[in-house]
């Protein structure tokens, strides 16, 4: 029988819990972890560098423990900070959720 897949969903409080409800109505054959981090929350007000190392830490701290194959970041802090550098430092493919104002911003002629 083959082991279903396993999702970490991570976000800095519940609001992700909305994201966890779909994948799971969509695919039945996944299992989800879900990780949030109230202790520092909300994410909008730390420093850049604090968050990367805080969420790069406990993402792997998960992953050391789960056998996660994909990795989504339900917060738009998050992702707007850290997507690039998680990206970067893990092999798992990650998923973020990055809100419609960034890339509406690139594409305006002064951002």
């Amino acid at each position: 029988m083959k082991q279903a897949k396993q999702i970490l969903i991570f976000d800095s409080g519940v609001g992700g819990l909305s994201i966890f409800e779909q994948i799971t109505r969509l695919n039945s054959q996944v299992d989800c972890l879900y990780l949030f981090d109230n202790a520092y929350f909300p994410y909008g007000e730390l420093e850049d560098d604090f968050l990367i190392k805080r969420l790069t830490e406990l993402l792997l701290a998960v992953v050391e423990k789960h056998a996660i194959d994909l990795i989504v970041i339900a917060c738009n802090s998050a992702s707007t900070v850290a997507l690039q550098v998680l990206r970067a430092h893990f092999t798992i493919p990650i998923v973020g959720v990055v809100p419609a104002i960034k890339p509406a911003a690139q594409l305006t002629k002064n951002g």
